[in-house]
């Protein structure tokens, strides 16, 4: 798991274990769905959504493109 020690390099001992599979998850498909990364994690939906927003307070991930209305 290289991306994981890289990961884990850059932010420290800050990143929950999900956190960073989460990242891991993202490196590999940056399009991958809330749905996929609680499949390929193995945590809840809501578990996902709020690791996401801790990650996105953190820095250490954030949206890019439109917003989500699709318009």
């Amino acid at each position: 798991m290289k991306s994981g020690v890289k990961v884990g390099r850059k932010w420290g001992e800050n990143l929950s274990r999900n956190q960073t599979k989460i990242l891991e998850a993202i490196a590999a498909d940056p399009r991958i769905t809330i749905n996929g990364l609680s499949e390929k994690v193995g945590i809840g939906i809501t578990t996902v959504e709020n690791n996401l927003k801790k990650l996105k307070s953190k820095g250490a991930i954030a949206r890019v493109g439109s917003a989500r209305g699709g318009a």
